[in-house]
């Protein structure tokens, strides 16, 4: 049985990273929302964050706790338009879209983001483990968890959503636009759920299927038949950092600012692991997939110039036995670069 849930793992990884190759032989192997691919500016200069995009990386998400922070301190969330991310970044982009507060709650009934990343139950998150879930629902872990923890996220938003509310209803309430990326693997290409693309799509819905980790939770079908019974996996197989979300034929949005989880410099551990070891297969196999992605990416000069880069000091993306002490660390980190970013850019508030 152990051989074979390594060949089907195999297989399933083998698709993913086909498409991902076949993306890398185009021009520009990253979201392209227009039919025509952004024209490049040579001189890229963010005067204001008007959209701001989050990498994912399951548990580093931690990190964007402290970067918003510093954020809103400097006056920088005050014209934000629109937010997109993937996997853990579209959970970050989904509650700076419904207004959560960043730090301080004007209403002891809704919790601001600080306080809701010092208090994720990411040991929960893996939730009804079966082995032979590989086999049959394509993970490990059900997902349902966390499905229901961001259903209450959207029902307590301070915008007065149902937890089914879709992307139509965060704009009618007057909600940031929202862009949420997960893979489809049937169709073998990069989702889209904004009020644009997917206007009658549940937001809890989106963010399931863009952190679904493959085989590490279970494959995402939407309720209803709402995308068919086509499967979605983490939006991190094709895109884990979407940072031209914003961008149109016109040019490269000069308003976007991107949040990363990881230095420029992208060190990769060397981590040595042997047969039937399927925990530490899936995690390398993934974190090999954004290896790849954070190289091209090293290519790109102006999405370079609009990223703040955050040390997240070697720990696993899928480390859900993180400590508390790692949390603060990665929180620190997060305030430290963004602030470093916007002194190096003349963004900082003047004293």
């Amino acid at each position: 049985m152990k051989e074979l849930t390594c060949v089907f793992f195999c297989v399933l990884l083998f698709c993913g990273t086909s498409c991902l190759n076949k993306k890398q032989s185009n021009k520009d192997p990253k979201i392209v929302i227009t039919e025509e691919e952004p024209t490049r500016n040579k001189d890229l200069k963010i005067t204001e964050v008007k959209n701001l995009v989050f990498r994912g990386g399951g548990v580093l998400g931690v990190v964007y706790a402290g970067a918003l922070n510093v954020l809103e301190q400097q006056g920088q969330m005050a014209k934000l338009e629109g937010v997109a991310g993937t996997s853990a970044g579209s959970i970050m982009a989904a509650l700076v879209a419904m207004k959560y507060p960043i730090s301080e709650a004007k209403n002891p009934n809704t919790p601001s983001i600080e306080s809701l990343v010092d208090d994720l139950p990411f040991k929960k998150f893996k939730d009804d483990k079966n082995d032979l879930g590989i086999l049959g629902r394509y993970g490990l872990y059900s997902g349902n968890y966390f499905l229901k923890w961001m259903k209450k996220q959207v029902a307590a938003s301070p915008l007065g959503l149902s937890e089914m509310a879709t992307f139509r209803d965060l704009k009618e309430k007057g909600g940031l636009d929202l862009r949420v990326y997960s893979s489809n693997i049937n169709k073998h290409e990069l989702q889209e759920f904004s009020f644009s693309s997917t206007p009658d799509i549940p937001i809890a819905e989106a963010v399931r299927a863009s952190m679904s980790i493959p085989l590490f939770f279970k494959a995402w079908q939407f309720s209803d038949k709402r995308m068919g019974e086509d499967f979605f996996v983490d939006g991190g197989v094709i895109n884990g950092y979407p940072i031209n979300a914003f961008d149109s034929k016109e040019g490269v949005n000069p308003g976007t600012l991107g949040l990363y989880q990881g230095t420029k410099e992208g060190k990769v551990v060397n981590e040595k692991f042997g047969h039937h070891q399927i925990i530490q297969y899936v995690k390398n196999t993934f974190l090999t997939l954004m290896q790849t992605q954070h190289t091209k990416l090293l290519e790109e000069k102006e999405d370079l110039e609009r990223t703040v880069f955050i040390n997240v000091f070697g720990i696993s993306p899928i480390n859900f036995d993180i400590t508390t002490a790692q949390q603060d660390s990665l929180k620190k980190s997060g305030v430290l670069a963004t602030e470093m970013y916007l002194k190096q850019n003349g963004l900082m508030k003047k004293n």
